[in-house]
């Protein structure tokens, strides 16, 4: 049978709607992924429009399995950008790099990295890419067990988001902020971000006519 459910807000409920939604939406096969390095690698040495490298350069470094790769894609997508003045993707690149950085496990100049794609993308007033480096940065300190810079890099991304209608990136945040107060014993915090997150999943339930299976 099925029923929709308004759904009990809390963090076991939400990490699994989350996850789901992430399987069905958003995680290409291993194969479909490499497909599309292929096809953007052969895009690239065909292309010559600086505009359409750059978007290139920046998708290649975000697809790249191998970080070191990811690292080269960013500075190539950083050097291009600097030459065009082009400042929006001067803050991708350095957002790329920061990520893949982490990856190779060089926190220390992937925070370097990402702190660059936040003054970049502070100097044009661009919302969304700025909350991501906030919480790129947030990721990881709270890979570090450092709670107390993790949550204050969150917040930061969640009040840069306030007067955005990204509900789906605030609720991602709200939800990392409630397990970093959860981790730092502060449950009554944790809840409140949990059920922020929880209002907003609730909410594409209702639009979007999930169903749950029951019984």
């Amino acid at each position: 049978m099925i029923r929709n459910y308004k759904f009990t807000l809390n963090k076991g409920v939400v990490l699994q709607i989350i996850g789901l939604l992430l399987i069905i939406h958003a995680t290409p096969t291993k194969g479909q992924n490499q497909l599309e390095i292929d096809s953007l690698k052969k895009a690239l040495s065909t292309i010559n429009d600086d505009s359409t490298i750059m978007i290139t350069l920046k998708n290649l470094a975000f697809l790249s399995k191998d970080p070191n790769k990811g690292v080269k894609y960013a500075d190539e997508l950083i050097n291009l950008a600097r030459k065009k003045k082009n400042y929006e993707y001067i803050a991708r690149g350095y957002l790329q790099k920061g990520y893949k950085l982490f990856h190779i496990g060089d926190h220390v100049d992937a925070i370097k990295n990402l702190l660059e794609s936040i003054d970049y993308s502070k100097s044009i007033n661009n919302i969304e890419l700025l909350a991501t480096g906030y919480s790129a940065v947030a990721d990881i300190y709270s890979s570090l067990n450092n709670h107390s810079n993790a949550i204050q890099y969150y917040q930061q991304a969640l009040s840069t988001l306030e007067q955005s209608e990204d509900d789906a990136t605030r609720a991602g945040i709200s939800l990392n902020l409630g397990d970093e107060n959860l981790r730092n014993n502060q449950q009554d915090s944790a809840i409140i971000y949990f059920d922020k997150a929880g209002i907003v999943y609730n909410k594409y339930n209702n639009e979007r006519g999930l169903a749950y299976y029951v019984g």
